[in-house]
């Protein structure tokens, strides 16, 4: 009960990335959490999974963002950011979608999905498609199927870099997999869910890689 509700045909689809796909759809997220020594549990609640600790609605009064946490940023400044890079490519945008879904001709049933902001980006940035969803039998599974597609053919923004554990931002006591968080370079200010953590010890050395993917906010 914690998202909207989804309907859809997913045959032959590889189980996580569908999961991805209706998480992103119902406003759900989810993880495998481990219950026992040797047992596990795939859960789903509302997201994010974690903690809110990005930089968004930050108190004058207190510091803290609307959640009630201390925002964790990462910039150079703070010493926590290496080797940022930041681009962004439109050459294959789409920002407005025809889903087709049942019928012939003037009975087949449509569902259209845009991005306002997308098509406002300049007088030229309406980039239309279509999209065959003939498998679909309700007017919810059409819409899904539209945002869906201009999720996955949106303009694509890439913004890279590493995280560095500093004594004032260290994984497993600031912030967690799972949690939303903030990161800066230049006039750029992405919000980024961290999704992985990978812990590497040799020879007596701890090394930390954090994985990161743009936060639903």
């Amino acid at each position: 009960a914690a998202g909207t509700a989804w309907s859809g045909a997913r045959s032959w689809r590889g189980l996580l990335e569908v999961v991805q796909e209706i998480a992103l759809a119902t406003g759900v997220d989810f993880d495998v959490i481990k219950t026992a020594a040797a047992a596990f549990e795939f859960q789903a609640k509302a997201y994010p999974f974690g903690q809110d600790r990005s930089a968004t609605n930050i108190s004058l009064a207190t510091g803290l963002n609307a959640a009630g946490n201390a925002p964790v940023v990462f910039a150079l400044g703070f010493g926590n950011m290496d080797s940022p890079v930041h681009s962004v490519n439109r050459a294959a945008e789409v920002n407005a979608v025809l889903v087709l879904g049942q019928g012939l001709e003037a009975i087949r049933a449509l569902s259209y999905s845009d991005d306002g902001a997308a098509i406002a980006a300049s007088p030229w940035n309406r980039r239309e498609a279509t999209r065959n969803a003939s498998q679909e039998e309700t007017a919810a599974a059409l819409a899904v199927v539209g945002t869906s597609a201009l999720e996955e053919l949106k303009a694509q923004e890439s913004f890279t870099f590493r995280v560095l554990q500093t004594s004032a931002s260290r994984y497993g006591r600031d912030y967690d997999v799972g949690d939303l968080v903030t990161a800066r370079f230049d006039a750029v200010e992405r919000h980024y869910q961290i999704v992985e953590a990978t812990v590497t010890v040799r020879e007596g050395r701890e090394t930390i890689e954090i994985t990161v993917q743009n936060a639903r906010l």
